[in-house]
Formats: structure tokens, C-alpha cells, sequence
């Protein structure tokens, strides 16, 4: 190989990094938007999740503290109830 084909070689390949660069440069600010739109609503999704299983929870500590209010007043009538509810519900 003589010292103009390496150079032509090496002009060429040059050229081909550079538009290869530009392709991908150009590709890379589209790529970050859609994955920020992607993130956004994904954490829009967690936190509303996030909120209603708080007020379920709350929901169900309220419930779990009225049986046992309910289990000194009646203790024969929460063991019925804690018996329907570990045989009869899924």
C-alpha cells in the first residue's frame, strides 16, 4: 500500500466517523426526551399508587383496631368473624 492509498483510507474513514457521529449525536437528544416523558409519567403513576394504598392501609389499621375494640365487648362473636374470615374468604 502506498502512502496516498493509506491516506485516502484514512480521509475516508474520518469522514465515515464523523457522519456516524452526527447520526448518533442528532439520535441522542430525541432518545433523552422520550425517556424523560417515559420517566415523568411512570413517577406520576408510582406516587398516585403510592397514595392510594396509604389510604387502604389506613383503612385497614381502622378496621383491625374496631375488631379489637369489638373483641373485649364480644370475644365469641371477633372469633366467628376471624373464623369466616381465614376458612370462607380468599
Amino acid at each position: 500500500m502506498t502512502t496516498e492509498t493509506k491516506l485516502k483510507s484514512g480521509l475516508i474513514a474520518s469522514i465515515l466517523f464523523a457522519l456516524w457521529m452526527s447520526v448518533m449525536w442528532g439520535n441522542t437528544g430525541n432518545t433523552v426526551i422520550d425517556q424523560q416523558k417515559t420517566i415523568d409519567s411512570l413517577t406520576n403513576l408510582s406516587d398516585s399508587l403510592y397514595h392510594e394504598s396509604f389510604v387502604n392501609s389506613i383503612e385497614a389499621s381502622r378496621y383491625e383496631i374496631a375488631l379489637e375494640i369489638y373483641r373485649e365487648k364480644n370475644p365469641k362473636a371477633v372469633e366467628e368473624i376471624e373464623l369466616i374470615k381465614t376458612t370462607q374468604t380468599e
